[in-house]
């Protein structure tokens, strides 16, 4: 069941595709599925599985369409900001630069967990640590 993830079909789609059309809870059991069984093959390979989450012929990713008013999915578009949350922006952010706006206006579950998962937190931008190595340069 995992491989069908990395299928592309004509048009360019994938199962995130079909799956953001649907408000199915059936189909959104298939999309928790496939995260849990990517969290696992993660674990076993000690390494990020990358989901091709690509824009389809039409130029629309799984996400724009899921926002659309005539598919308007929710639930998909919750469950999925949860799952991607702790991925490098990278695999999706190209993605997602349409959909966030959208998504705070509907008022979309998830998103406070996702900007939290989002922060980047370095040391070297804190005032403590800042002054310590003002201080041994100088």
């Amino acid at each position: 069941m995992f491989k069908l993830c990395f299928n592309i079909v004509p048009g360019q789609r994938t199962i995130w595709h079909f799956l953001a059309k649907n408000k199915d809870g059936v189909k959104l059991d298939l999309c928790r599925a496939l995260f849990d069984a990517g969290q696992k093959a993660r674990k076993e390979l000690g390494t990020i599985v990358h989901y091709p989450i690509i824009r389809d012929a039409n130029g629309q990713s799984p996400m724009e369409i899921a926002i659309q008013k005539r598919f308007y999915n929710k639930h998909f578009m919750e469950l999925f900001m949860d799952k991607i949350k702790n991925y490098p922006i990278f695999c999706f952010g190209r993605e997602l630069q349409n959909v966030l706006q959208k998504c705070i206006t509907n008022g979309h579950g998830g998103l406070k967990e996702f900007f939290d998962a989002r922060l980047l937190k370095y040391a070297l931008f804190s005032k403590q640590t800042w002054s310590k190595n003002y201080l041994r340069k100088n």
